[in-house]
């Protein structure tokens, strides 16, 4: 048999006993502290403690995912999430203490789909508002995370609208973050879903995404193929209305030939004109002058003006330069440039415009300021 067990108390004396005492105390705390933390970190007010996290705290409260915890989202699945996101918040934590973070705040790791599916499922019936489809498998068939269409949803991206620039957060009431959760704001606006189809060559037709489409009068016309062009030229911003999804330039910009730039920066339009019309057979090059007198220049100039430029010129480059002036040589005698008549005569107005832009008078003639 054993000796029996007798109790005592540790020598105050023996520098062991110290430094057991002491390691026992500092685990004994540490346990207090992981299981005080780990419970009230699941808090969501736990993150406001730093003021600046007031802004994503209140947005929080006034989203429709305010019952669940910050950990439920911003914590990935599993041992290794947790050790990255605990180490995560020591580093904030830190750079708070210390004032060494930067504004806006963001976070460390980015959220993962995973997070998502604690709650959803991709076999959920969903029902986008108005008449959209958005079929979600097939997003996660081509590897599109949630959050590049939902990154919003919470925190209505209020770090990248600037709204996180400063440390004063006495303006974030529960009434103020309301304003916050505008549809605008927490969801993708139609061209960032047409950018996105574009650039991964997915169906950008208005069929792939609305369930209701109510196309114009004008589109019905048998001749609209044919004819849309001039009806551009004629009312542009009727066009612009409907089909500026799909432009790479968005902004206004001066052209002498607005249609023609148009159609160089939309999709819709040149991924239709850079196909060689069926007109443009080996014998077009006679025939086209006829076409010409018909149907006028201008739907010419949209791919041969190698002068017009555009955001999309690119695009444009293999197309044939057409130089009128190689095969139509000018009329012009020595020295006309100085003998010209100045206003033109009448009659000559129209020779001058076959080859000449309107706009070439103001080369020489203007007007000093």
């Amino acid at each position: 048999m054993g000796r029996k067990f007798k109790f005592k108390f540790p020598d105050g004396r023996d520098p062991r006993s110290k430094n057991r005492a002491l390691a026992g105390a500092l685990s004994f705390l540490f346990l207090v502290m992981v299981l005080t933390y780990s419970h009230d970190i699941n808090n969501p007010d736990s993150c406001a403690l730093c003021h600046v996290m007031v802004p994503h705290v209140r947005t929080w409260e006034a989203s429709a995912h305010n019952n669940l915890s910050c950990l439920t989202c911003h914590q990935e699945p599993g041992l290794e999430g947790v050790a990255r996101f605990q180490a995560s918040l020591a580093q904030m934590g830190y750079k708070y203490l210390t004032e060494t973070y930067y504004l806006p705040i963001t976070t460390r790791e980015k959220m993962t789909a995973d997070g998502c599916y604690n709650c959803h499922a991709l076999n959920r019936e969903v029902t986008p508002s108005g008449d959209l489809i958005v079929p979600h498998y097939r997003h996660e068939d081509v590897n599109i995370d949630c959050m590049e269409c939902h990154q919003g949803v919470v925190h209505t991206n209020i770090s990248t609208r600037d709204f996180t620039l400063s440390t004063n957060v006495e303006q974030w009431t529960a009434a103020f973050a309301s304003t916050q959760m505008a549809y605008e704001y927490r969801n993708l606006d139609m061209k960032e879903c047409m950018d996105c189809h574009e650039a991964l060559q997915a169906d950008n037709s208005c069929e792939a995404c609305h369930q209701v489409i109510v196309y114009p009068d004008s589109h019905n016309a048998p001749n609209f193929m044919t004819d849309h062009g001039r009806q551009a030229y004629q009312d542009l911003e009727s066009c612009d209305f409907c089909h500026s999804w799909t432009r790479r330039n968005a902004e206004e910009v001066e052209h002498s030939d607005p249609v023609a730039a148009y159609a160089r920066e939309n999709s819709l339009c040149y991924e239709c004109h850079l196909q060689r019309p069926e007109g443009h057979d080996e014998r077009y090059r006679l025939n086209h002058a006829k076409d010409a007198r018909i149907n006028g220049t201008q739907g010419c100039m949209v791919c041969h003006n190698v002068q017009l430029g555009g955001n999309n010129q690119g695009e444009f480059s293999n197309i044939t330069p057409v130089n009128c002036s190689n095969c139509h040589q000018g009329r012009h005698r020595d020295g006309w440039r100085i003998k010209h008549p100045t206003p033109v005569e009448n009659g000559l107005e129209q020779d001058c415009l076959r080859c000449h832009s309107p706009r070439v008078c103001g080369d020489c003639h203007y007007i000093k300021k």
